[in-house]
């Protein structure tokens, strides 16, 4: 069975909201052949279908299960207007950790309060460490939240300490690197800032990688020097990295250094060097970026158009405020 496939949204659409019609729902995911799954019935679902949905999902056969939340997942990505995050709610919760790492997937722009509680809850004692890499990056939208004082002060706590707990007590190195980069938006944490600062002078290529993309995430100067020092390195990924973290930091004492990394062997580095230019903005960095409208390489010209776009608008002391 095609695990993705969808069939037409035009099948009857029962009710919502009764246990009928999420019995019908699920008796057609276990029947479903190679036409697809039909899961648009499982959009929007109230509270109390969902409550039911979640004492039945667990009787639909595995590869079911995944493949009806591969399913949610794209079809939210082309129809907007189809929500299933309470469906996926519940497969995070699911045995199986593919259905959960899919399901953590679906919900990658969901930023309530239940999701974030489900996170801080879970991640600790999640047995693969795929999901809880998919866990620690989904609670650095939890951790922006904190920072722009958008998330309640004994929440913002949990998120806190539960990151700086898997920072230190994860045994997967790729687990740690992620809780890392969400806690880097917690930018005048001194406990956060240490863990920084020992990932960065450290052996584990991929840990200092991370911690060059958290100091980007804190965005202040207090790690300039550090970036500018790493703009060169050998490893192209170090360097992208740093080139990320001048644009987020936004000094123009970084244009110079970063009109550099135009010239750069890796095409990746480069094309990141001008969206830091224009996230920089300035006049020097417009007209860079002007010149480069007329590259010969299609990529570079676009890429220059949309930083050139965004340096114009940085530059505008009218432009409205954030």
């Amino acid at each position: 069975m095609n695990q993705t496939k969808m069939s037409s949204s035009t099948s009857p659409q029962p009710e919502k909201d009764s246990q009928g019609a999420i019995d019908r729902v699920l008796t057609q995911l276990r029947s479903a052949d190679d036409s697809g799954l039909f899961v648009e019935p499982l959009s929007d679902l109230g509270r109390e279908a969902a409550t039911y949905f979640a004492e039945r999902w667990p009787d639909l056969p595995l590869d079911i299960r995944l493949a009806a939340v591969q399913a949610m997942r794209d079809d939210a990505e082309q129809q907007i207007e189809h929500n299933y995050n309470r469906a996926l709610l519940v497969a995070v919760r699911d045995i199986d950790a593919d259905t959960r790492l899919a399901a953590i997937d679906g919900l990658a722009e969901l930023e309530s309060a239940t999701y974030c509680d489900a996170l801080l809850e879970s991640i600790e004692d999640e047995p693969d460490e795929r999901v809880r890499a998919a866990m620690a990056l989904a609670l650095g939208r939890f951790a922006l939240k904190a920072e722009l004082d958008e998330l309640d002060d004994e929440t913002a706590e949990r998120v806190r300490e539960t990151l700086l707990r898997v920072i230190d007590d994860d045994p997967s190195a790729a687990v740690r690197r992620r809780a890392l980069e969400a806690a880097g938006y917690f930018a005048e944490d001194d406990e956060v800032i240490r863990r920084i600062e020992d990932a960065y002078e450290g052996d584990n290529h991929l840990l200092r990688v991370s911690a060059l993309h958290a100091m980007g995430r804190q965005g202040t100067v207090r790690w300039l020097d550090v970036v500018h020092h790493e703009l060169t390195n050998d490893e192209p990924e170090l360097r992208f990295e740093a080139v990320t973290a001048a644009g987020s930091i936004g000094e123009e004492r970084s244009v110079l250094e970063l009109i550099d990394r135009l010239r750069d062997d890796d095409v990746e580095v480069r094309m990141a060097a001008i969206a830091a230019l224009g996230a920089i903005g300035g006049q020097f960095a417009i007209n860079t970026l002007r010149k480069l409208t007329e590259d010969d390489s299609e990529a570079i010209a676009d890429a220059a158009e949309d930083a050139l776009e965004e340096a114009q608008m940085m530059s505008n002391p009218l432009r409205p405020l954030m």
